[in-house]
């Protein structure tokens, strides 16, 4: 399956994707996490491979690169047109430094602010300048320097930067051997030894002075060693899918570590003092059984992204408050029944993801995050949203299974929302009309009984659901809904489907009925057109849901 990374600013996620026929599937996640698939079923194999070829274009142009054995070449990079300020920083040394080097670009246009993390789009020139300016004062404080051949334009308001975190040693290399490793310890800044069917680390470790990346993802690990608090010069430990059940006391000693991934392991707990390792930047612990967090996690400053998705988690410390400089927080998959006031202290979060836990309320201080553009509160027996008129920067909003009664005041403000999920409980309310930029839209909930003829004005839609709920018939829109490609209508009541839903039969990619007691002429005309196939065959899907599923 081929693999594509992408590791700049901080960023280390992947993607692969796997063509099959007439259908393919996708993993992705983060570096060091075994990621999530999905498959999608298409018509016929050459579609399923223009797909296929679309998405990896997709990817190369944002930044993505194959690795492994297929990457043979790389192309040069194309020249932008004339009078566009350039935000390419030149390539961070190769593999001699071992991830020692870390580059970072960020590019300021008209009331845009682009960086390898986010797009962000401000109200003014001016208001753009101030946050650009404050992007780079950060990213200065953490040791950034302009990088050679990369001078500030202050004209153009364009800087290049790259950090020089530490000075390699004179032959400085990555190996994939201990062995290899202690016949030169001081050379040695980058040791790869995942997927060695390790079961026990090999002795030797501690001598590695000058080390800088660790990688013992992959093996069957239960421990790892006290001298691993020794390489102080460790800014990078991968010790994903190992049975580690705790980490040594000594792991709170690399006070230079900014990438830490420890994702589906067996730890039930952390280090009272794991609030010591200040300088992480990345933190990867979700698929654990972690049932708490101590008190000094609210010490790591510096933490931008996190993941404890996936565990055990009733709670959240107060401190929580104190990581000021998180932009991605996943705590969806856990057993949270409440989260604290203190996470609205976040002002620099983009990304709060809560799904799948046993919250019933929000606290106000959240809804006022100016900068919070996901919201995924999907799956929670969640009663109560007051106002999302707060949340100005939010393009996507999950609550779709939980058991609000109405609608959260303020929706129809958002005027950046491209991607909606709600559980309906009443009439779908007027404001939902008005947010005519959505590109995903998903309606649930056994009281919905009528969709309106004011889907139509939702011109930007691209892919809808509107699943589980009590209606019979669908309006007759999608003459007017031209952008759509996927529609899932599936455990309905809907008996018979509109002219314009026939018509849209030819353009939309994939239509998915099953689950409704769809009328038997319907039926046979669809199939007759040649339109119909099973689960993962044809472009539309008809009869009975598999169990579990409705």
């Amino acid at each position: 399956m081929p693999r594509y990374e992408f590791t700049e600013g901080g960023s280390n996620k992947f993607w692969a994707i796997e063509l099959e026929g007439s259908s393919f599937t996708t993993t992705y996640g983060k570096i060091g996490s075994g990621g999530q698939s999905t498959t999608k079923d298409w018509p016929s194999a050459e579609e399923a491979k223009k797909q296929y070829e679309k998405l990896v274009a997709e990817k190369e142009k944002h930044g993505y690169h194959l690795v492994g054995a297929a990457a043979a070449t790389t192309s040069a990079p194309k020249a932008r047109p004339a009078g566009s300020a350039s935000s390419e920083v030149p390539a961070a040394p190769s593999s001699p430094v071992g991830g020692v080097w870390e580059t970072w670009k960020i590019e300021l246009k008209g009331s845009s602010i682009s960086t390898p993390l986010f797009r962000a789009e401000c109200d003014s020139p001016a208001q753009a300048r101030e946050e650009f300016k404050k992007l780079i004062t950060e990213k200065e404080q953490e040791g950034y320097e302009v990088a050679a051949g990369g001078a500030t334009d202050t004209r153009a308001e364009m800087r290049k930067f790259i950090a020089e975190v530490d000075k390699p040693p004179r032959g400085a290399r990555s190996v994939t051997s201990m062995t290899a490793a202690l016949k030169a310890p001081n050379e040695i800044v980058g040791l790869d030894l995942s997927e060695h069917g390790l079961k026990k680390m090999p002795e030797g470790l501690g001598r590695l002075t000058n080390l800088a990346t660790l990688d013992l993802s992959r093996n069957s690990l239960s421990s790892l060693p006290a001298e691993i608090g020794s390489l102080s010069r460790l800014t990078s430990l991968k010790a994903y899918e190992n049975p580690l059940a705790e980490l040594p006391a000594s792991l709170v000693q690399l006070t230079r570590l900014r990438d830490l991934s420890l994702s589906g392991c067996r730890l039930a707990g952390l280090p009272q003092e794991f609030g010591s390792l200040r300088a992480l930047v990345e933190l990867g612990l979700d698929n654990n059984p972690l049932a708490a967090l101590p008190p000094s996690f609210g010490s790591l400053a510096r933490l931008k992204r996190l993941d404890l998705s996936g565990g055990r988690l009733a709670s959240l410390p107060d401190s929580m408050g104190d990581l000021t400089a998180l932009e991605e927080a996943r705590l969806e998959g856990n057993r949270l029944t409440e989260v604290p006031e203190s996470l609205g202290r976040l002002s620099n979060l983009r990304g709060l993801w809560l799904g799948q836990n046993k919250l019933k309320r929000l606290p106000e201080s959240i809804l006022g995050l100016k900068l919070l553009e996901w919201l995924q509160l999907d799956d929670n027996p969640l009663e109560a949203l007051s106002s999302v008129a707060g949340l100005p920067s939010l393009t996507r909003l999950g609550l779709a299974g939980t058991q609000l009664t109405r609608i959260p005041a303020g929706l129809s403000t958002l005027k950046r929302l491209t991607q909606l999920g709600l559980t309906v409980q009443e009439p779908i309310p007027d404001e939902i009309w008005e947010l005519t930029k959505l590109e995903g839209l998903t309606l649930t909930g056994k009281r919905l009984a009528v969709v309106p003829p004011e889907l139509g004005r939702l011109t930007a839609l691209t892919e809808l659901g509107i699943q589980g709920t009590s209606i019979t018939a669908l309006p007759d829109v999608f003459d007017q809904l031209g952008k759509l490609e996927y529609l899932h209508l599936t455990d309905n009541k809907i008996a018979t489907v509109p002219p314009s839903l026939e018509r849209a039969v030819e353009r939309c990619r994939f239509i998915d009925l099953r689950g409704n007691p769809l009328d038997k002429a319907v039926e046979k005309d669809l199939r007759k057109r040649g339109l119909v196939g099973r689960a993962g065959q044809g472009k539309i899907w008809l009869g009975p849901l598999p169990a579990g599923d409705g």
